[in-house]
């Protein structure tokens, strides 16, 4: 068995302390139910299964254009059941087929491992009901997203110095995305993937794509890495104009199907994003891509997609309030875990 470590979800550390007693059964892991929008009677029904891997015990350090170190990943399985059981890549081999797409799922900031769990139990369900019960594997990326800052992990409204802790957090995301791009040609070669990002998960997921794009992906080349790449991004916290060429992840549309974005217009976390330095563009979860950006793309412009999802989200931010839509999962969630090819 794999030795339970620091970083290790709650549930998961009483599941391992019941599995170390002389013939003890391991209990089932019981989750709190959502905020809003999910029938409670879903609650009751197993959730199909999903994977943690985190990078708590990774160095935290430096930004995107320093090289990352190595990452050595902490995993963990909950299965059909609800039960937790510490893992690592080679089990993550053997249990996924080789043909089998793998869907990512980055959060933003502020999110506590076992607020990364709940939401990883009906983020589930919303993708699994929207695609039709597709078998692509999920995996749910935590990476250390508390504020420097900040009094009590998981309440960004606790920071002492929010402007210290946005600033810090960019250049963690960034350092984030070198290991997910680490993650996915180690764990992810040859498969198709999918990325979902929240918030500042857009940009660590826009980060690991920058880093594939220096590999040979191109018309008829083979990339070092997933076979395709779908991506979708919710509340974007990256500026619009970021995926342009030239500027800070200006490849990573290079190895993409497509780029999916959830624009809100009445984000209002997002309307300040601006404010974080002079001259800084407006969120990308709030502008969409702009004529211009689109102009500047040529022929990638083709893969510069977008859904209005303002109507649905309102004045929030939280990513809550994505997975409880239905709607927006009927939307995407087919085309994200490549349902039409299972």
């Amino acid at each position: 068995m794999v030795a339970v470590s620091a970083g290790a979800p709650s549930r998961c550390v009483r599941t391992e302390a019941a599995d170390r007693r002389p013939g003890a059964a391991r209990p089932a892991t019981r989750f709190a139910g959502p905020r809003v929008g999910i029938d409670s009677s879903d609650i009751s029904r197993p959730s199909r299964s999903f994977w943690i891997v985190a990078t708590d015990g990774c160095p935290q350090k430096a930004g995107l254009h320093r090289v990352a170190p190595c990452c050595r990943f902490l995993w963990w399985h909950f299965d059909e059941s609800g039960r937790c059981h510490p893992a690592d890549a080679a089990h993550f081999g053997e249990i996924v087929p080789d043909d089998r797409p793998v869907c990512f799922v980055v959060h933003g900031s502020f999110v506590t491992m076992d607020q990364l769990v709940q939401d990883a139990v009906f983020a589930t369900r919303w993708l699994r009901c929207g695609s039709g019960g597709t078998s692509t594997e999920l995996v749910f990326f935590h990476w250390p997203s508390a504020g420097v800052t900040t009094l009590i992990p998981g309440r960004p409204l606790t920071a002492i110095a929010p402007a210290i802790d946005v600033v810090e957090l960019g250049k963690r995301a960034d350092r984030n995305g070198a290991y997910l791009r680490q993650l996915l040609v180690g764990s992810a070669r040859g498969r198709h993937v999918g990325l979902i990002g929240h918030s500042y998960g857009c940009r660590v997921i826009a980060a690991a794509l920058q880093g594939l794009s220096r590999c040979a992906c191109g018309p008829g080349a083979v990339c070092d890495g997933p076979s395709r790449v779908r991506v979708v991004f919710a509340a974007a916290a990256v500026e619009h104009d970021w995926l342009n060429p030239g500027k800070r992840f200006g490849g990573a549309l290079d190895c993409v199907d497509g780029v999916v974005n959830l624009r809100n217009r009445h984000d209002p976390i997002l309307k300040l994003f601006p404010l974080r330095y002079p001259f800084a563009s407006r969120a990308l979860g709030v502008s969409g891509f702009t004529a211009r950006d689109r102009r500047v793309n040529g022929v990638r412009s083709a893969r510069m997609l977008e859904l209005d999802v303002s109507h649905l989200i309102g004045a929030r931010h939280a990513w809550w309030s994505y997975y409880t839509q239905p709607g927006i999962a009927d939307s995407v969630a087919r085309w994200i875990l490549f349902a039409e090819e299972r």
